[in-house]
Parts: C-alpha cells; sequence; structure tokens
C-alpha cells in the first residue's frame, strides 16, 4: 500500500506511481471505480452520494474521468489544508 501521508508529498513520483497503479498503464485516467478501490483499500466506508462527490470534488472539468494533473492537485490541496 502507498502511504498518503505528508512526507512523502517532497516527491511526487510516489503519486504518479499511485495513480498508474489506480488506471493502470495503459490508461491515462482514474474512473470512479478506481477512485473506489483506492478508498476501500484505505480502509475508508463511503456511501455512494460521498464517493460521487468526492469524484466530482477531483474532476474539476467534469468528464467523469480524473486526469493526473486533477489527480496531483487535489492530493496537493489536501496536503495544504492540514498545514
Amino acid at each position: 500500500m502507498i502511504s498518503l501521508r505528508r512526507e512523502s508529498f517532497k516527491d511526487d513520483s510516489w503519486l504518479r506511481k499511485l495513480f498508474f497503479r489506480l488506471c493502470g498503464d495503459e490508461k491515462e485516467h482514474v474512473s470512479r471505480s478506481d477512485l473506489e478501490k483506492l478508498v476501500v483499500e484505505h480502509g475508508v466506508t463511503m456511501a455512494d452520494y460521498e464517493l460521487l462527490a468526492l469524484m466530482k470534488r477531483i474532476d474539476r472539468n467534469g468528464d467523469g474521468w480524473i486526469t493526473y494533473d486533477e489527480f496531483h492537485d487535489f492530493i496537493h490541496s489536501m496536503d495544504a489544508l492540514d498545514r
């Protein structure tokens, strides 16, 4: 399991690895089901509406897919809120 702890944020290589592990090397985006797998893997329980809200928050352009840039920006925005 890849850690989402703040000390990991100094180098984005872990984030890129996590993103491509989620979506697979053949895709360049994360689907809602991919996001759900990540949430479950980290022991988080979410209702469907909460997962949908999270997806909408990360998917800035609203196309139903999370790109690496959207994923990166969301993770780093969460780190900034935690400071």
